[in-house]
């Protein structure tokens, strides 16, 4: 029960009708050029919006909501496409199946999952045509998701060659991708809660309504950063760790450590102390409370750090 008291505000503030194949002006509020865009996948219609920006696009972001979230709440909690496309950068929203993602866990009572939904082939298409489209390829590519998003962005870094990085926040590695994580390494930043009780920080079963292992298993976070960075061939020799702020701003403090010299791709990961399931710097406390999510840190905005990230800094 926990899990559902967990999302059942956001899955009633998500249970909108699909929008029809038009242009859709007042979405993401200022950003009157987004388009909502469908397509046939596996006999289904599978949508997405794309949010470009003025000119000729430089690189390019395919956001991945959470589980039982719009779209349009996933930008009112990021703010993802307002800080980015104004840079010069296209942002896509693909919508998962009933909201979510089927993202590797094996999950008993998840229609993704039991209808084995090919979700990494119909987000490989739509990046695949959009970037055709802006003139992109892969290295001016990233996916970027939270929770069940941030999981299925870990899924496409394991099995997909088309994105040429990966960022997550609350995400832990899904037990059941370890032995099919075969893809290029790619350059990842992901970041952890310590007091993330959805998926929670320390791994293991997450379940609902009393059911183990409805929602499949996850590694603990420390583990997930340990098997990337052995796939990327870090040396923990050459890491460099440091304390975000020296000023005391909530009650999370961020922890991040730069892994140096990898062999095959560079890794950044954030532990936030104090901090929940949530987006660091979302705009909303309140939200964060009333959903029991947890709490959010000040100490940063995982947007601002996602843009630097996407822009090489």
């Amino acid at each position: 029960m926990r899990y559902l008291a967990i999302f059942l505000p956001l899955l009633l503030a998500a249970c909108a009708d699909t929008a029809p194949e038009q242009v859709v002006k007042e979405t993401f509020g200022a950003f009157a050029g987004t388009e909502y865009r469908c397509l046939e996948w596996q006999k289904t219609k599978r949508c997405y919006y794309l949010v470009p920006p003025k000119g000729k696009p430089t690189q390019m972001v395919v956001a991945l909501h959470p589980a039982f979230t719009s779209v349009k709440l996933t930008e009112d909690v990021s703010q993802l496409a307002k800080t980015v496309v104004p840079n010069g950068i296209a942002v896509i929203y693909p919508e998962g199946i009933d909201k979510q993602w089927n993202d590797g866990r094996v999950m008993t009572e998840v229609k993704t999952y039991t209808r084995k939904t090919d979700d990494v082939g119909f987000i490989n298409a739509v990046t695949q045509a959009v970037q055709k489209e802006l003139g992109l390829g892969p290295a001016q590519t990233l996916v970027a998701g939270m929770s069940n998003g941030g999981m299925m962005s870990l899924r496409l870094a394991c099995q997909s060659e088309r994105y040429g990085k990966v960022a997550t926040v609350v995400a832990n590695l899904p037990k059941d991708l370890r032995d099919s994580c075969a893809a290029k390494p790619k350059p990842m930043l992901m970041i952890f809660g310590t007091e993330d009780h959805v998926v929670d920080y320390a791994g293991g079963a997450l379940a609902s309504s009393g059911k183990p292992n409805t929602w499949g298993e996850v590694e603990s976070a420390k583990d997930t950063e340990a098997f990337f960075a052995a796939r990327h061939g870090c040396d923990a020799r050459n890491i460099v760790s440091r304390q975000l702020a020296d000023v005391e701003i909530d009650d999370t403090t961020a922890h991040i450590t730069d892994y140096q010299r990898c062999k095959a791709a560079t890794l950044t990961t954030v532990h936030v102390e104090g901090m929940g399931h949530t987006w660091p710097g979302e705009s909303s406390r309140f939200m964060a409370w009333i959903s029991t999510r947890g709490a959010v840190s000040k100490q940063f905005n995982a947007t601002d750090m996602l843009l630097d990230f996407v822009r090489g800094k």
